[in-house]
């Protein structure tokens, strides 16, 4: 059944949910350009670099075995990204040559200082988007849709994500909503319970975040376990920490052969783990260019 985040609406059951209105851009003769509140929420749990490990392991051991799918991780990581990747790369890898798996261990490790292997979370973001977009089924019917929130052409008007807080489940349960709301109330934005990052500071920020985690908590209170009907976008997750340790892998075999620093698909720092959904391949659903025509 739907969860009922009310006044928010459905836009997607479950997936993501919009409300208010503010008009963009005005010319006469033409249709305003409308922008609403958005809410992304899913459930993402963190695995371990061990299964990470062996999840890039099976997927190698495909390669050559059966047609890449268009698409798929194996014909994204395997067959036609890695431009350095030496002709033995893949025997090495199946082998599980200690260099290339233990390097991937360190990237992964780099990134579990703020997210417990093992643990999962009630992710929230939120952000402000053009109505237009809000509404396209093609962007937001897979997890990489969630992409669009940080589009570079949104940013440049203020839009895309505003914050997002991340709820660590305690025994499959949300934790204790006294602890949630005297952090909010508080302002810190880290806990043991909760993470809260801002991405545009503003005065109403923190009481989104208050309302927002109220009405996620009423609805709880109404329908025990409802939180779990949300989106999971844990293999995601698993995909996302694997294609990024696969990217890192290669970059570093270009370096250390031709002494040049290689320049990584999308991103070029090690931060964007920490973030949920932001991706470093291509998304299939770009923003539309002509948003604001």
């Amino acid at each position: 059944m739907p969860i009922d985040l009310s006044p928010w609406e459905p836009v997607f059951p479950s997936q993501v949910y919009a409300r208010d209105g503010s008009i963009l851009k005005y010319e006469t003769g033409k249709p305003p350009v409308i922008a609403r509140r958005i809410l992304l929420p899913r459930v993402s749990r963190m695995q371990t670099k061990e299964e990470v490990r062996a999840f890039l392991l099976e997927r190698a051991s495909r390669v050559n075995e059966v047609t890449a799918e268009q698409g798929s991780f194996e014909e994204r990581f395997f067959t036609n990204f890695p431009p350095y990747f030496p002709p033995d790369f893949l025997t090495k890898f199946r082998a599980q040559e200690p260099a290339y798996l233990g390097f991937i261990e360190n990237v992964i490790d780099r990134h579990s200082i703020d997210w417990t292997p093992n643990a999962t979370y009630l992710i929230v973001s939120h952000g402000i988007l053009p109505k237009v977009i809000i509404e396209s089924n093609h962007l937001f019917s897979t997890p990489e849709g969630y992409a669009i929130l940080f589009d570079p052409q949104l940013r440049e008007y203020g839009l895309g994500e505003t914050w997002e807080a991340r709820l660590t489940l305690q025994d499959g349960s949300l934790p204790d909503s006294g602890s949630i709301y005297t952090q909010i109330q508080n302002g810190s934005p880290s806990s043991d319970v909760m993470r809260i990052t801002y991405f545009q500071r503003g005065t109403s920020a923190q009481e989104e975040v208050k309302e927002v985690i109220e009405i996620i908590y009423q609805n709880e209170g109404k329908t025990p376990g409802s939180f779990r009907e949300f989106r999971d976008t844990s293999q995601r997750r698993l995909e996302r920490l694997a294609g990024t340790a696969i990217q890192y892998l290669d970059a570093s075999i270009h370096t250390s052969v031709t002494g040049e620093a290689a320049v990584l698909r999308g991103r070029d720092t090690l931060d964007f783990l920490f973030r949920e959904e932001e991706d470093t391949t291509p998304t299939n659903a770009p923003a539309p260019k002509n948003w604001m025509m």
